[in-house]
Order: structure tokens, then sequence, then C-alpha cells
């Protein structure tokens, strides 16, 4: 087997870069939750790999939920029962596209949130979430949801919270390369 230049494999994750946005993917989903309750998700309208699992399973997509087996629409549940006249708020740090997020916000009184937070710094994941959670509010959330496009740290002082902008999606870069290339964002 012949080696690949670092180069050569750097040239090759510029070109599936650049060909995984020249083929524009539905960035409108009708999607179902862990707890079967179906809703609308927006998506990247290019390749990216959490996007696309959720194109194709039509599934949500809650990271928590897949790595540890917690049922968060269950729980949320449990914990709202013990205590019925609590005012809920939800607060979520990194939500990205909303896969635990945007369920929760679909739960029915007395149930529900009564307010919700979600703090995710990166501009167009915001935005795109900021979309869903507009499609639920016109629906079926009661909740008054505010998207914070802010960087949140355990050790940030005061005034140290910021946004970051980047392309969204994953470079491919070589194994033994020392840094992936700078690819122009869209």
């Amino acid at each position: 087997k012949a080696e690949t230049s670092p180069r050569t494999a750097s040239l090759r994750a510029v070109l599936f870069f650049l060909l995984d946005r020249a083929f524009a993917c539905a960035s409108r989903v009708e999607v179902r939750s862990g707890a079967g309750r179906h809703f609308v998700m927006h998506l990247p309208s290019h390749r990216e790999h959490v996007a696309d699992r959720i194109r194709l399973f039509r599934n949500s997509h809650c990271g928590v939920e897949h790595h540890t087996g917690l049922q968060l629409e269950e729980e949320a549940l449990v914990l709202a029962r013990a205590r019925p006249d609590a005012a809920r708020v939800l607060v979520e740090v990194g939500p990205g596209l909303g896969g635990c997020f945007l369920p929760l916000l679909l739960l029915a009184p007395p149930w529900h949130f009564a307010r919700a937070v979600a703090f995710e710094p990166a501009q167009p994941v915001a935005e795109l979430l900021a979309r869903a959670v507009e499609g639920l509010s016109a629906s079926s959330s009661s909740a008054e949801v505010h998207i914070v496009p802010e960087l949140v740290t355990v050790d940030a002082s005061p005034g140290e919270a910021r946004a970051m902008s980047y392309d969204l999606g994953h470079i491919t870069a070589p194994l033994d390369a020392a840094a992936p290339a700078a690819l122009p964002a869209e």
C-alpha cells in the first residue's frame, strides 16, 4: 500500500469539504424525540455528521440519551410531578442543534417549563436553534425561550463571555497533519 503524502491528504480533505457544501441538504426536517414527540428541527443545508444522522433516522439525536440511556423527557416529568406547583426553568449549556433541548419544550401543561434558556456560542448553530424554537412557539410550546449566543466557562470572570463564529461542520484532515488547514467560511 502506497502512503499518501500529507499534502495530498490535505488537498483531498479540501476537495471533500467543498463537495460537502456543493450539494444542498434538507434544512427543515421533521423528527421525533426519544419519547415519540414530533417536531421540526432546522439543520445546516450542507452535510455535517450530526445533521446527517438526524436526517437519516428522523430522530432528534439527544447525545445525553444516546450515551447514557437516560430518558430526559421522562426524567423531566418525574421531577415536575414531584413539585407540581414549582415554576420550572430549563437551562442548557451547549444545546447544539437542540436534540435534547427542543423535546423538553414540548412537555404539556402542567408539566411544562415556564422559561427556557440555551447558551449556544456558535452563531450559526444558535440561529438554527432559534428558528426551531420559533416553530415550536407557533405550534405547541408555551415556554418563554431565550437563546443566548455566548460561551459559558467555569472560570470566566464577568464580561468574558463571548460568541464564537466558525464554519459549521467538521473538517477532514490527515492523521499525521500537525493542524488542519484553515478553510474559508461560507
